[in-house]
């Protein structure tokens, strides 16, 4: 496991899910880096995309290496490239779709 990212919209079901979220953690006998871990952000980066109270949006240094993109010379480099996209996009549909059904939205 790599990331652990808990989101909510208000300060007191964060601190609520937050809680349940290490409760679990310890119960399991993971353990976390004190180093690697980050609480109270107003703003992240995640899978390319930045989430705050505004809302999700294309992270602007994803953006700007995709537009600095050489293109693609061939049809398997264009295929890699677009494989590679929809993937990333898939990627965070998913986690988008989790995070609202775990919303219940």
């Amino acid at each position: 496991m790599d990331d652990i990212l808990v989101l909510w919209l208000y300060h007191e079901e964060h601190d609520h899910r937050l809680d349940e979220v290490l409760k679990a953690i310890h119960a399991s006998g993971l353990k976390l880096k004190k180093e690697k871990c980050n609480f109270g952000q107003k703003e992240l980066g995640f899978v390319g995309h930045c989430f705050s109270k505004e809302g999700i949006s294309p992270n602007p240094e994803k953006v700007c290496a995709i537009l600095d993109l050489s293109k693609p010379q061939n049809n398997t480099s264009h295929a890699e490239m677009c494989a590679s996209f929809i993937v990333s996009e898939f990627v965070v549909m998913i986690a988008v779709l989790l995070l609202l059904d775990f919303f219940g939205c």
